[in-house]
């Protein structure tokens, strides 16, 4: 899970990166959350590696948190793209991929807990 933890983190980084890059003079928050996500995510890998009980339930925590950030950004872009606002396909479909991948290594990280506790 750790691995999975850092490819995670790093997919965060260079999707929050992409989105900076297509669009700097409004996307800085797409950098934001795509650096400290990762970096986050990074951490909480490394505790995983140390096999730190606590480190899966925060990466839950958190994953679950950033999941419904994610599901508002990525509905306020593809609602802005649908009705005209075709500069917001990129948003839309960065932030589409940011929700997917945080969904699964939330779900992972639910299992793994649920596991790791029997």
């Amino acid at each position: 899970m750790a691995n999975l933890t850092y490819i995670y983190a790093a997919l965060m980084f260079m999707l929050g990166l992409l989105g900076f890059v297509s669009n700097p003079s409004k996307a800085m928050s797409a950098l934001i959350v795509g650096a400290v996500t990762a970096v986050i995510f990074a951490v909480l890998g490394f505790y995983i590696k140390k096999k730190k009980k606590s480190a899966l339930t925060i990466l839950t925590v958190l994953g679950a948190l950033l999941a419904i950030m994610l599901v508002w950004r990525t509905s306020a872009a593809w609602m802005a793209y649908l009705t005209g606002a075709d500069s917001k396909l990129v948003a839309a479909l960065l932030t589409s991929g940011m929700l997917l991948i945080t969904l699964v290594i939330t779900g992972l990280g639910v299992s793994l807990s649920r596991l790791a506790r029997k």
